[in-house]
């Protein structure tokens, strides 16, 4: 059976605080994204991924928050990621917490990684990479990289020394939240989703640095990651691997064959065991993504298409419409159609 990739509740915990500050009833929200409130209360719980990017963007559509990804991490306290949190806190330097952060950040969550590119002179990225398809959806990397970049300004005391920050995501049409809270120059439609530190940034000290508590806590991370399911199956590496080259990438069964390190016959003969098709699995990660990306109101059609490796517009607006039922602008517009008929219910007075 397929592993499934999940996150700790704290960050639906933290959508759920915010809108209820904004008077919306989030109750009728778990129900529609099929989360147990019971289940979201346990700080010791995990849910898919899938349903914790599904919460964040249900709550984006019901209070017209364009920015509320980043408005959840900031009421999410700290501490609510428990050993994690508390690991970057004490750590040494910025840097030394952010290492530790990437390494470790699959008991956060599973479905997402980050890695660390320090080949410029001037400046290293720290940078999400999605191993899920859930995790590609724009409101998970607002999600996460506010959240590490609030995190880091917490540990050193004063907001993270940024050189910027850059979204893989179209500009929106008001940016002033995303320069508020990260205190930095953000750009929009670019190669990565990552935060840019200039090396000093990355050298900060950390106030609070402990060196034996920090022992003590790394040591039950260690024995926390352990503990984690195995996270990939066979399938689950094939589809993170496409996954990885849907912006734009190359989705040749061949060129998954050779990242996966095999042979295009053996990927063939390995998917046939588990009766699935290449073209099945491309065509699900493919359907899930449009839908993600057509849930975005700043994403052009044209765009979509392009980011899901079709030749041309009509291309994807034949397969969309084979996978769904309907065109992607139909689907766009019975999305735009609900958000109206359902505000006037759903946002408090």
């Amino acid at each position: 059976m397929d592993s499934v990739a999940t996150t700790m509740t704290a960050s639906s915990r933290a959508v759920l605080r915010w809108c209820q500050r904004l008077g919306v009833d989030t109750a009728p929200m778990l129900s529609t994204v099929g989360i147990d409130q019971d289940t979201i209360m346990d700080a010791d719980a995990r849910i898919p991924l899938t349903k914790a990017v599904a919460l964040l963007e249900e709550a984006q559509r019901i209070t017209k928050d364009p920015a509320l990804a980043l408005h959840a991490a900031e009421m999410l306290q700290f501490g609510a990621y428990k050993v994690v949190d508390y690991l970057a806190f004490t750590s040494r330097t910025v840097g030394e917490g952010l290492e530790k952060l990437a390494r470790y950040f699959p008991i956060v969550n599973a479905g997402a990684a980050f890695e660390i590119d320090d080949r410029d002179e001037h400046e290293i990225a720290f940078r999400l990479k999605s191993n899920h398809p859930g995790a590609a959806a724009r409101t998970h990397a607002e999600y996460a990289l506010s959240l590490v970049a609030l995190r880091c300004g917490k540990a050193i005391g004063h907001p993270l020394p940024l050189a910027r920050v850059e979204f893989a995501f179209a500009e929106p049409a008001d940016t002033s939240e995303y320069e508020r809270v990260f205190c930095c120059p953000v750009h929009f439609g670019m190669v990565h989703n990552q935060l840019v530190l200039p090396r000093p940034s990355w050298s900060t000290l950390t106030p609070q640095a402990d060196p034996g508590i920090y022992e003590l806590l790394e040591d039950h991370a260690r024995s926390l990651l352990k503990a984690l399911p195995v996270p990939h199956s066979f399938l689950d590496q094939v589809r993170i691997a496409v996954a990885e080259e849907l912006r734009g990438g190359d989705l040749a069964l061949d060129h998954i064959a050779r990242k996966l390190g095999l042979s295009s016959r053996t990927l063939q003969r390995r998917l046939q065991e588990e009766d699935v098709t290449y073209a099945g699995l491309l065509d699900k990660a493919r359907c899930e993504a449009a839908e993600s990306y057509l849930r975005q109101e700043g994403i052009a059609l044209c765009e979509v298409s392009h980011l899901l490796g079709f030749s041309d517009q009509s291309a994807f607006n034949r397969a969309f419409k084979r996978w769904t039922g309907a065109t992607p602008r139909a689907y766009r517009l019975g999305r735009a159609s609900a958000r109206r008929a359902t505000l006037p219910a759903t946002r408090g007075t």
